[in-house]
């Protein structure tokens, strides 16, 4: 092959030269075949290569200048790519880590705060608060529960009756907020013209928004005989009429008027009525007792110790002849105090420098919570003002504003100067520390729903 090259580069120099021999120079003529020469002597080299390290067949020189442009060389041909496989693993790995990178800074990121709240202990020697329900705010709330015994007394006795009916009425004053006293011997009258009277003095509350004042009494037939034993109906105050207070009070009673009697009956012994009551009543009372205790209600603290009892039985009747089925039928209520309410005016009381702050009873089993002389007299209302009594100790505890807190620690810097200067904003805090993730940032997410709050005092 050399030789072959060598003699075509003498038979090319003569072709090129032809003045060494004498002839005329054309100089176009020589650049022509240079170019030609130089393109045949590339077509050689790529053919000859192509076939050594590729195949045994030969291109022709039309394949070769009709080949692309950008048709790759023999080395470019002999790499299936630029790069390798383990270098496209590499750079998708890095890619990868870039990501994880970017949304565990930007979005999962988050803090965790652990906090100790304030709390303080409180000692109160028996002061009375008042407890009053608003619209706005409901400091207590009374739950009832009615039971009834019964008991078969025999007849053992003949006995000249000459008795008064009797029974229980509510009454409603839809006149005014203004309470309405109501002498004793206050007539009411039935439908039929039947007057009943009540026994003692009393008051009757005052209406609440649309909500009517209302308690409920006994009263007693203006005369003796069977016909006042009638059933449920509604009242009026005869004292009342020709004035505007007659429409808005009315009394209406939800079981039937007994007792009332005249002449001759055989009838149960009254001391066996008395000790069947005795019996009865103590079972009555302790089941509805039993029953109140286990009411739960969140955020409410049930008052053990102002549980009231009305007791009613149809003696009466007994007494009279009229049945020999002894029945006590009771009502129980028991008060039930809304925690932060309680714990607000405790505070206020005995907490030095208490500013309103939101407060609630971490501990209250050693309080007495009953009611002062002025409510348990009377009944229960939710539209009526409780005097409470409070003695013993408890523990109150101040609740953390998290939403505040959380936005004052947004984008905020997570030096521990300025994590506990802005903790120290908030009065309710003992103690606190944090936690921010991932390690490198360096401020609080701005984000506040991605700040998390630990309560020290409840994961003990």
């Amino acid at each position: 092959m050399n030789d072959i090259k060598r003699s075509s580069r003498n038979s090319r120099s003569r072709a090129l030269y032809p003045h060494k021999s004498g002839a005329p120079v054309d100089l176009r003529r020589i650049d022509i075949l240079e170019r030609k020469v130089e393109a045949f002597e590339t077509f050689e080299s790529y053919n000859e290569e192509y076939q050594t390290q590729e195949t045994s067949r030969k291109i022709s020189p039309k394949e070769y200048y009709n080949r692309p442009v950008n048709h790759p060389t023999i080395e470019e041909e002999k790499q299936p790519g630029r790069f390798s496989l383990f270098q496209k693993l590499l750079f998708l790995l890095g890619g990868l880590i870039l990501i994880v990178f970017l949304l565990w800074t930007f979005v999962f990121n988050g803090a965790k705060i652990w906090v100790t709240p304030r709390t303080e202990s409180v000692v109160s020697t028996g002061n009375i608060f008042t407890l009053i329900n608003t619209d706005a705010n409901k400091m207590y709330d009374i739950v009832e529960i009615t039971k009834s015994v019964q008991k078969t007394i025999p007849k053992t006795e003949t006995r000249l009756l000459d008795a008064k009916s009797s029974g229980m009425i509510t009454i409603y004053n839809n006149f005014s907020a203004e309470s309405q006293p109501l002498i004793k011997n206050t007539r009411f009258e039935a439908p039929d013209g039947k007057i009943y009277r009540i026994g003692e003095s009393i008051t009757v509350p005052g209406k609440s928004g649309t909500s009517p004042g209302a308690i409920t009494v006994r009263v007693t037939a203006d005369t003796i005989g069977d016909e006042y034993n009638i059933g449920p109906t509604r009242f009026t105050i005869p004292g009342f009429k020709g004035t505007s207070r007659y429409d808005a009070f009315h009394a209406e009673s939800t079981s039937n008027m007994t007792g009332g009697a005249s002449g001759e009956a055989f009838v149960a012994s009254p001391q066996d009525v008395a000790d069947a009551r005795v019996d009865l009543e103590t079972n009555l009372r302790s089941q509805i007792r039993s029953d109140l205790l286990a009411v739960q209600k969140d955020s409410y603290i049930p008052a053990t110790s102002a549980i009231t009892f009305d007791i009613i039985d149809n003696a009466d009747a007994i007494l009279i002849g009229q049945t020999d089925t002894y029945e006590l039928s009771g009502t129980g209520k028991i008060l039930l105090i809304k925690n932060n309410a309680l714990a607000s005016l405790l505070a206020g009381t005995y907490i030095t420098g208490y500013r309103g702050e939101n407060v609630w009873l971490r501990s209250y089993s050693s309080l007495s919570l009953s009611l002062a002389t002025s409510t348990a007299s009377s009944t229960l209302s939710l539209t009526q003002p409780i005097a409470l009594q409070v003695a013993g100790q408890g523990t109150l505890e101040y609740v953390l504003d998290e939403i505040a807190i959380a936005n004052a620690l947004a984008s905020q810097s997570t030096t521990q100067q300025d994590f506990t200067t802005i903790m120290n904003g908030f009065s309710g805090i003992n103690e606190a520390t944090k936690k921010i993730s991932p390690f490198w940032v360096n401020s609080f997410p701005k984000n506040p729903n991605k700040i998390q709050f630990i309560n020290n005092l409840s994961q003990q």
